[in-house]
């Protein structure tokens, strides 16, 4: 029961989110882009003053380039479906919500779950999430930096890790694994470039162990044309 009432809320929350978003972009006049996974960008503009305030999204799935344009809300709901290395096979999911404070600064809450199949619907954790462009014209490259707490449990099984802890099977007894506390810190810089209507982004990445002491190192990146169709 628990669990469909969470589902309901968040169901309710998405709904209401789209529709604060339609309003802001037909205020606007800027269309929402497609989203792919914490992946924030902007709409081109004629000058560099008009570029910060014009920030959308682009639709990468890891790497990060643009803050979210100021006052903007945005609600992405994450699914996924994993085939397991040893163990039984799972779906896991996200619901994610970022806004943009400023121009150039924006912060987000990310909740995610998984079902292993044969076992029950678990809740994973949370995640808390902000990311700053430095400059605020624009640059050769556009320098962002990147913080993320995870606040996980040893249940959470949603891939979203281009470095460090990230879980692809379940280990051990799925009661002890959700009580189980794994909490790690993410940094990032971000660097990228736009030509047009190319934007090209890079991701140094490096994942900080809490619960258990460690540091891996990773690096994501991108290439995005953006079509005619999207402004």
């Amino acid at each position: 029961m628990i669990y469909k009432l969470m589902l309901l809320c968040l169901v309710a929350l998405y709904v209401g989110a789209v529709g604060v978003v339609a309003l802001a972009s037909e205020d606007s006049g800027h269309p929402m882009q497609p989203s792919g996974d914490h992946q924030p960008a902007k709409d081109h503009s004629a000058t560099t003053a008009d570029s910060a305030a014009a920030m959308n999204m682009n639709p990468y799935f890891s790497p990060i380039n643009y803050p979210l344009a100021q006052g903007m809300l945005m609600v992405m709901l994450l699914p996924d479906f994993q085939s397991a290395r040893y163990t039984r096979n799972f779906v896991s999911g996200m619901i994610m919500v970022q806004c943009g404070i400023t121009s150039r600064w924006t912060a987000g809450i990310m909740a995610e779950g998984q079902k292993i199949i044969g076992q029950p619907i678990t809740y994973g954790g949370l995640r808390f999430n902000t990311y700053f462009h430095v400059f605020p014209s624009d640059r050769l490259l556009n320098f962002t930096i990147y913080g993320e707490y995870e606040d996980l449990n040893a249940a959470a099984l949603y891939k979203m890790e281009v470095a460090g802890f990230g879980g692809e099977d379940l280990e051990g007894p799925l009661q002890t694994a959700r009580h189980t506390a794994v909490r790690t810190f993410e940094q990032r810089v971000i660097l990228y470039h736009d030509w047009d209507r190319i934007n090209a982004t890079l991701n140094l990445v490096s994942e900080t162990g809490l619960t258990n002491s460690g540091n891996d190192f990773g690096y994501s990146m991108g290439l995005f044309k953006q079509p005619q169709w999207m402004g």
